[in-house]
C-alpha cells in the first residue's frame, strides 16, 4: 500500500464513521473519536454565514468534568488549568457550554483543534484522586429507621433516570406514598459539595423521567464536626430544586415524623 492509498483509505473510513444530524444551517456531528470514558465525542455545528461557524460541545464537557468529580468553583486548584485550556485555544465559556467560532477554509482544522481541546479539558477527570468517606452513614440511617418501625427497602437496582440509572439508599414504599431516600455523608467540604451537586443531579435526572408525584429526601450526616461541612450554599443548592433535606442530628424530629409515615 502506497502513501495515497493509506490517506484515502483513512479518509474515507473516518468519512463513513461520521453521522450528522439537523438541517443545513445547524447540526450535530458524533465524531470516531473518543471521550476518556469511551463515549464518541459529540459536537454541534452552526453555519453563522459564509465561510464562517459556531462549533459547540453542546454542554457535555461541564457535565463530564461534574461527574468525574472535577470541582470547577474558585476554591478548586484546577479551576486554573481548565481556565487556561479554555484560553489557549481561543474558546467561549458561557452557560456551562463551550465554543468556538472559526472563519476561512479550514474548517476541518479547526474542528480538530476544538476537539483537542476538548480532550485536554476531560483529561483533568485523571488527576482526581477519589477519596470515599469511610463512615458508614448509610447503615447508620437504615438503624434509625428499623428502631422508628419504618417499612423500607434497600434497591437492588439503580433508578432509571431521563439520562442515566442512579442509586438511592432507600425507598419508603409500603404504607404512604413512595418516597426515595439518599444519605449523604463527607469528610471534607468538598466533598459535601460534590455529594450536593451530584445528587440534586440525579434526583432532578430521575424527576425528569418520572411523574410529577415521585418524591425524594436527602438526609444530610451532621453528626458532631460535619455540621460545619453542609455549608448555607449547599442548602440552597437543594432548595433552589425543591428538594427536602433533613439532617439527621439536628432536624432529628423531622427524620422521626419521615419515619412515622412509614409504619405499618
Amino acid at each position: 500500500m502506497e502513501c495515497d492509498q493509506l490517506k484515502s483509505t483513512i479518509v474515507n473510513w473516518f468519512g463513513n464513521e461520521i453521522e450528522c444530524h439537523g438541517t443545513a444551517n445547524s447540526f450535530t456531528a458524533v465524531l470516531p473519536l473518543l471521550q476518556p470514558n469511551g463515549d464518541s465525542v459529540e459536537l454541534g455545528i452552526t453555519v453563522l454565514g459564509e465561510s464562517e461557524w459556531r462549533i459547540s460541545d453542546l454542554g457535555h464537557t461541564h457535565e463530564m468534568l461534574y461527574l468525574g468529580g472535577v470541582a470547577l468553583d474558585e476554591e478548586s486548584d484546577r479551576s486554573e488549568q481548565f481556565e487556561r485550556i479554555v484560553g489557549n485555544h481561543g474558546l467561549t465559556d458561557r452557560d456551562n457550554e463551550l465554543s468556538l467560532t472559526v472563519a476561512g477554509t479550514d474548517l476541518l482544522g479547526d474542528l480538530f483543534d476544538f476537539v483537542s481541546a476538548i480532550q485536554s479539558l476531560l483529561s483533568l477527570q485523571f488527576t482526581v484522586r477519589t477519596t470515599v468517606p469511610t463512615r458508614d452513614f448509610v447503615s447508620i440511617v437504615a438503624k434509625f429507621l428499623a428502631e422508628q418501625g419504618a417499612q423500607f427497602d434497600i434497591p437492588s437496582e439503580p433508578v432509571e433516570g431521563l439520562t442515566g440509572q442512579w442509586k438511592f439508599n432507600f425507598a419508603l414504599n409500603h404504607v404512604a406514598y413512595p418516597t426515595w431516600v439518599k444519605a449523604l455523608t463527607a469528610s471534607t467540604t468538598t466533598q459535601a459539595m460534590r455529594a450536593t451537586e451530584q445528587s440534586v443531579f440525579e434526583i432532578r435526572d430521575v424527576q425528569a423521567a418520572k411523574s410529577d408525584f415521585w418524591r425524594s429526601v436527602v438526609v444530610l450526616d451532621d453528626e458532631d464536626d460535619r455540621q460545619q461541612l453542609w455549608k448555607p450554599r449547599m442548602k440552597r443548592v437543594f432548595d433552589g430544586y425543591q428538594i427536602p433535606t433533613i439532617a439527621y442530628v439536628a432536624q432529628r424530629e423531622q427524620l422521626v415524623r419521615l419515619a412515622e409515615q412509614y409504619r405499618r
